[in-house]
């Protein structure tokens, strides 16, 4: 598939490798401890939507690249709005176990945590935990902006160095 805009190739298979492998260790740090083991077979992070949100936050950031910063390359807290904000409305992670009972909220709510995982990843420091259930309700109820994740993410790191 071309991609649109003037986006490096390489580029796209570095930060897909990088987002693939946040999604490799959410599985084993997260889905596989933290869920109620009869829902962890049946839940799956599909690649190809990944790669499609990997290109919708690539085309975004070049957009505002060549619109905003012509000179400047985006930096880590904008990679980690703009991907985590397709991760979250994209919503590769699904769970296909048919549930007798309403569905734990520790599922329903794994594409936003994913999301949350993502954000982290570019960051240099730790996300504060007072802030990751607003992210998640963010991730899960809102339509946000690459921008003002990118805000957050800023923000976070510099609560985190200077706790």
């Amino acid at each position: 598939m071309p991609l649109p805009l003037n986006i490096d190739a390489e580029l796209q298979r570095k930060l897909y490798q990088h987002v693939t492998s946040v999604c490799v260790h959410f599985r084993d740090e997260y889905i596989r401890k933290e869920l109620p083991a009869e829902y962890v077979p049946h839940i799956k992070i599909s690649k190809s939507i990944l790669a499609e949100a990997v290109i919708h936050a690539l085309v975004d950031l070049e957009r505002m690249r060549e619109w905003h910063m012509p000179e400047q390359t985006p930096d880590r807290h904008k990679w980690s709005g703009f991907v985590s904000k397709w991760v979250a409305k994209m919503r590769p992670v699904t769970c296909t176990f048919t549930a007798t009972t309403a569905m734990p909220e520790t599922v329903m709510f794994l594409n936003a945590r994913l999301a949350v995982y993502i954000f982290q990843s570019f960051l240099t420091g730790n996300i504060p935990d007072a802030v990751k259930p607003h992210l998640r309700y963010m991730f899960y109820f809102r339509e946000t902006r690459g921008e003002s994740l990118a805000l957050i993410a800023y923000c976070c790191e510099q609560m985190s160095n200077h706790s």
